[in-house]
């Protein structure tokens, strides 16, 4: 899911999805695409990602990069994105709770 329009390419604007807030809210997406990632290993391309401008936050969902041909696995305080091929594309640390990919 991002909050910026500008990210997402090959946008469909003919989806109706509910999607429930960390803070209980629930808001309407009715707008998905594609976006990519540039990581110092490689692409990151995820399709059918939500726009919602509300969010504070861009997110990437574990089972979304699963669908998309990615793993996705977690050691220590790292979280690891595998390319089809088992090639790491992103290693990304933790951070109090949470990982953030800077993008």
């Amino acid at each position: 899911m991002t909050k910026y329009l500008s990210f997402l390419t090959s946008i469909d604007k003919s989806i109706e999805s509910k999607v429930k807030m960390g803070n209980g809210e629930i808001v309407q997406a009715n707008e998905k695409g594609t976006i990519s990632i540039a990581t110092k290993k490689g692409m990151i391309i995820v399709k059918d990602v939500l726009y919602i401008p509300k969010l504070d936050q861009n997110v990437l969902s574990v089972p979304q990069m699963l669908w998309n041909g990615y793993g996705v696995f977690f050691k220590e305080n790292y979280c690891f994105i595998m390319d089809e091929h088992g090639l790491e594309i992103a290693k990304i640390e933790m951070t109090k709770n949470d990982f953030y990919l800077k993008f």
